[in-house]
Formats: C-alpha cells, structure tokens, sequence
C-alpha cells in the first residue's frame, strides 16, 4: 500500500530529499549499502495543508520524516480534539510505533505545504534486529522524543498557560531571532494547541506579555525586554525546552 500524496522515488533523481534524510541522526552513520538499500524503498511526498497522513489506530506501513513544513500530532474523542505536538523540519514520527509495528496512538496532519519522505517499515524493522548501530540510533531519538513529551507534560500540570507561552517564545528567540523579532513556524490556533490552551487564552496571554516586552503583529513577535519576560517565565524555564 503506498502512501497518499504525489510520489517521487527518491534515489531515480536528483532530489535534495535524499541528502536530507542522509544527514538525519537516525541514518548518518549507516553504511552506504545499507543507506542505498533504504531508498530504495523510500519516496518523497508533498502534501497540501491540512492532509491528513496518518490516522490513529493503524498499524504504520511506513516510517514518516518531515524535510519542509510542518506535521501537526492530533487525538480526538467524540467531539474534542487535542494536539499531541508539532514535527518541524528535519524530524520522524511515530518512530517506536513504526519499529515494534504498534498501533498509532495519534492521527497526523499536515499544518501548511510539506514535503514528506516515507520509508517502509519492514527493511527498517529488519535492520534495526541486524544493525546495532541503528538499533542505538533509533533508542537515542526515541529517548528525546519522551524526554520532550515529559518536559511538556511537566509544565502542563505545574506551569500556567502564560508561563508556558512565555517560556515558549523564549526557546524561539534563543533560537530563531533576528534582531529580536522571529515569526511563528505556524498558526496561531495549532501554536495554542500545542501550549494546552484554547486560541482565546492565547490572544489574552500575548496580551498580558505586552507588559513583559513582548510584542505581536500577526506572525511577527518582538521581544523587546529579554531579561525581563526570563525573569517572569523563570517558573516554566526549568521544565521544558520546546523544540518546535
């Protein structure tokens, strides 16, 4: 069964995918045998905002890594719905639940135009039983996705939703700034989802950081005052440290 989207065989052309995915933690280190071996059962797919990829409770026919926008990490029951976690450039999803073949305990979607490479699970499977450094490799990333969801975990249950955004938009001008100001890597409604808040206590929590430095036009945030939102998200700071 392939997977949905327009499909690009990754190894039959020049495509930067290909390199991407070398780089990645989980193959850089594989032999280029085994590497050549993988593409060959690889394609690059590109997906229109809000596809749906994947849905909870299947079994993953395919390992998921995203090389260009952005994968929204989704659950619902009846008529609510809650975000999981967003995958941003160059990371895998569901990647225990590819190896040992479980059922998906999320549904995944995507959040703007993206590019997705698509590995089948069974030469994955295969040579994570034949290569040890795989095997490690595969244990290193699983081991950070759970330290991330129990970071964030963390500071659901102790944080309030404004320190949780305040220390999110610090993690993003460490990382992202320019000058002070960076753009959000994707909407405001997912930004909420993924922070435990409805899109309302967003707006009101932006607000209540404007006396912390802290300025938004759209997608632009301007944190003028640094120190000064640090010394107030001091609480969530040692909890968590999103990556996305």
């Amino acid at each position: 069964m392939a997977p949905g989207g327009e499909t690009r065989q990754i190894d039959s052309m020049p495509v930067p995918e290909i390199e991407t995915i070398r780089a990645h933690a989980l193959f850089r280190d594989l032999a280029e045998e085994q590497f050549a071996d993988l593409a060959q059962h690889a394609v690059a797919k590109r997906f229109l905002p809000h596809d749906t990829i994947v849905e909870e409770g299947d079994h993953p026919q395919f390992l998921w890594l995203v090389v260009q926008g952005a994968v929204e990490l989704f659950s619902r029951r009846g008529r609510r719905e809650a975000s999981i976690g967003v995958v941003l450039p160059v990371s895998a999803f569901f990647i225990a639940s590819t190896i040992y073949d479980l059922p998906l305990q999320a549904s995944a979607r995507t959040i703007e135009p993206s590019s997705i490479v698509a590995i089948e699970a069974e030469p994955l499977r295969r040579l994570f039983e034949a290569d040890g450094g795989f095997a490690r490799a595969i244990l290193a990333e699983t081991a950070r996705s759970f330290r991330s969801m129990t970071s964030e975990l963390k500071a659901q249950r102790l944080c309030t939703s404004v320190e949780r955004l305040a220390n999110w938009i610090l993690v993003q001008d460490r990382d992202h700034s320019r000058n002070g100001q960076f753009v959000l890597p994707y909407d405001k409604r997912t930004l909420a989802g993924h922070l435990g808040m409805t899109p309302e206590n967003l707006s009101r929590n932006f607000a209540l950081l404007s006396d912390y430095g802290i300025s938004v036009n759209r997608r632009e945030v301007a944190v003028r005052d640094r120190e000064k939102l640090a010394a107030f998200a001091e609480p969530a700071a040692s909890l968590t440290d999103w990556e996305v």
